[in-house]
């Protein structure tokens, strides 16, 4: 445990100093256009990593062939959600404006590191390497981007690739030689609904459409402003530090196990792991920044941050206990009616006024409450019916 805590905190660190790297050197406006990029790609990766780990559903109740079964269903779930939604991701990323070999890397980069080769190193209760390909991914971005003579814009968008690329490789390897032939020698895993697949679609996707509706729709945002939300949202996701350890402690039954011995159900204990670690975490990369880029941080912006720390772990663990199981046609609908709601306020807000970080980031953990309470609400509904209709048998 010391030493993925040690990894994941260079990973941050190196995570972190790419991003002061970027708002200290380049132009406000091409600054803002790096990091929405960042963002982007990013929370993509992150939500299609999620889609992984919810239609696999790995934990500790669960038997070593339905676990295998549950992976090779994971893959195929995830390349069918991914493909469907690569235009979608390609046009977004293209708002940005970057080299049009960056565009279509990012393409590849963000179908193979959706694939999560942890899942199978979680059934053996191995380490995930995540955390240390990614260390390295920083790495070499930091190291290139420092190679790099006078800055230049294209370079700072190949930084943001290199990021990911270890993960990349690994994935790619993995999906190859363990998940295919897996596939092929338990045979091809039971069939899902189109429904099931929005669902499940919509549910890892909705809390990065959330915290992403400012670099989807922000384009006609003061640069200066672009760069106060930008580093919140940085802070923000460079405080999930622990987020996939979290994970792979779920998928494994560490959690299960020590929930047990608090007397703690597993939901509760994933949530304060989760909130408490990201907290912390991201005061002392704000502090960090702040050494590294000259820049300050305002109180609003540590509230902001706050907000919406506790909003997206408060979802996140309800999406990942839950989300999955939920009917979709009660869910989909909820949360879209959500987004849609958020993206028009995107849109009329500025026209009023000049909104800041701490406004824009208010709209966010409002819009990850209303996404939290709905999965409840529909939970407890639907185990209301079954209880009744129990019952009455």
């Amino acid at each position: 445990m010391l030493q993925h805590a040690a990894v994941r905190i260079v990973s941050g660190l190196l995570s972190i100093y790419l991003f002061s790297l970027i708002a200290k050197h380049y132009a406000a406006g091409d600054a803002k256009d790096i990091l929405f990029f960042l963002f982007v790609l990013g929370f993509f990766a992150a939500a299609l990593r999620s889609l992984s780990a919810m239609a696999a559903a790995l934990d500790r109740h669960t038997r070593t062939s339905d676990k295998l079964r549950r992976v090779a269903h994971s893959a195929q779930t995830t390349a069918i959600g991914s493909a469907l939604l690569m235009p979608v991701i390609m046009f977004v990323l293209g708002r940005s404006h970057p080299p049009a070999l960056v565009l279509a890397a990012a393409a590849l980069l963000i179908f193979t590191c959706a694939l999560d080769g942890d899942l199978v190193r979680a059934l053996v209760a191995r380490p995930p390497l995540f955390s240390t390909l990614f260390a390295a991914g920083n790495l070499i971005s930091v190291t290139w981007l420092h190679s790099q003579n006078g800055w230049p814009r294209d370079a700072a968008f190949i930084a943001v690739l290199l990021q990911w690329l270890p993960v990349c490789v690994v994935n790619g390897w993995v999906a190859m030689r363990r998940l295919c032939p897996l596939r092929m020698q338990i045979g091809a895993p039971g069939s899902r609904s189109a429904a099931y697949l929005a669902t499940i679609l919509c549910v890892a996707l909705f809390d990065g459409l959330v915290l992403n509706l400012p670099f989807l729709f922000g384009k006609g945002l003061p640069a200066e402003v672009g760069l106060d939300i930008a580093v919140v949202i940085r802070i923000f996701s460079a405080s999930l530090l622990f987020f996939p350890l979290g994970m792979h402690w779920l998928n494994s039954g560490a959690i299960g196990r020590f929930a047990n011995r608090l007397h703690w159900q597993p939901l509760r204990t994933y949530l304060v792991f989760q909130l408490v670690a990201s907290l912390v975490t991201g005061i002392g990369f704000a502090t960090f920044f702040v050494l590294f880029s000259h820049r300050t941080m305002s109180i609003s912006q540590f509230v902001a941050f706050g907000g919406l720390v506790t909003a997206y772990c408060t979802y996140a663990s309800f999406a990942r206990f839950h989300g999955a199981l939920l009917p979709g046609r009660q869910l989909v609908p909820g949360l879209l009616v959500v987004l849609g709601t958020l993206l028009v306020a995107f849109l009329v807000i500025p026209h009023l006024t000049t909104p800041g970080a701490l406004s824009i980031a208010v709209i966010q953990a409002l819009g990850l409450a209303a996404g939290s309470a709905m999965i409840v609400i529909i939970q407890r509904t639907r185990g209301t019916a079954t209880s009744q209709g129990q019952a009455r048998t």
